[in-house]
């Protein structure tokens, strides 16, 4: 099984590339991970050719931009990396019928209920 990790040099990605069988396709963006892939999300015709061109299996994106403060200041890009990307990575992975695993963080709940659930409606703070 072809396995895609999108952001691979993170705390997840690295974990996830620790125990996870099969052949591994990596991609990072900063942090340069051994055998892996640089690729920049926000560029999303290389995004979708590179998915589309290693076709994987399954695709485990778990690359984000996760700095809260930053993305505050940087919104547009946090937008770009945290909203449009998945719908490339989604539209990409539609065409060579790959199944996708998308990971977010619980900065979409408001932290009032905790033990939140998949069907739990998003109310982020900011």
């Amino acid at each position: 099984m072809r396995i895609l990790i999108t952001g691979a040099s993170g705390q997840l990605g690295l974990e996830l590339s620790s125990v996870l069988k099969g052949e591994l396709i990596k991609t990072f963006n900063t942090r340069e991970v051994q055998g892996g892939y640089r690729l920049d999300l926000e560029n999303f015709s290389q995004l979708e050719d590179f998915i589309i061109k290693k076709r994987p299996d399954v695709i485990i994106n778990t690359a984000s931009m996760t700095d809260v403060d930053k993305c505050e200041v940087e919104r547009e890009r946090a937008y770009r990396v945290n909203a449009e990307a998945v719908k490339h990575i989604v539209r990409a992975s539609r065409v060579i019928e790959a199944y996708l695993i998308h990971i977010s963080t619980d900065y979409v709940f408001d932290g009032q209920k905790g033990l939140y659930k998949e069907e739990d409606l998003p109310n982020p703070v900011n």
